[in-house]
């Protein structure tokens, strides 16, 4: 038997794995399949595993292996970050409502609230878009 690790994407990846990319100790997985599970060969000890997607990135899993150990590993999006754009877009389509009808524009400062923090899990939190855990 082998040490192997088996990686896969969630299926909220659907239309957006083509641009996911997995690095197993720093080196892209080129045969990395990203509608089905994979399964790699590693040597037994400390590894590290990380995924990308355009400019955002996850948290960095060590994972140690023992001799003819195998371990499972999943990706998947953030759940705040799903929710978060939900939200602007929702946000967006009510402050144009308001603002047509009723000329209200209470929503936009909330609105801009959204952006701000959308903006900050953009940019300074980026390495926190994707969730890499080990089952």
């Amino acid at each position: 038997m082998e040490t192997k690790i088996n990686i896969r994407l969630q299926n909220k990846f659907d239309g957006k794995e083509k641009a996911t990319k997995i690095y197993l100790d720093g080196k892209k997985l080129e045969n990395f399949s990203r509608t089905e599970a994979n399964e790699f060969e590693v040597t037994p000890g400390e590894h590290k595993i990380h995924a990308k997607y355009y400019w955002f990135g996850s948290n960095e899993l060590n994972c140690t292996f023992e001799e003819n150990e195998t371990k499972s590993i999943v990706i998947n999006s953030s759940k705040v970050i799903d929710n978060l754009f939900q939200i602007v877009a929702l946000l967006t389509v009510l402050h144009i409502a308001l603002q047509y009808f009723y000329k209200i524009d209470v929503v936009k400062w909330a609105l801009m609230c959204i952006c701000i923090v959308a903006t900050y899990f953009m940019t300074i939190k980026r390495k926190s878009f994707l969730t890499i855990k080990e089952l």
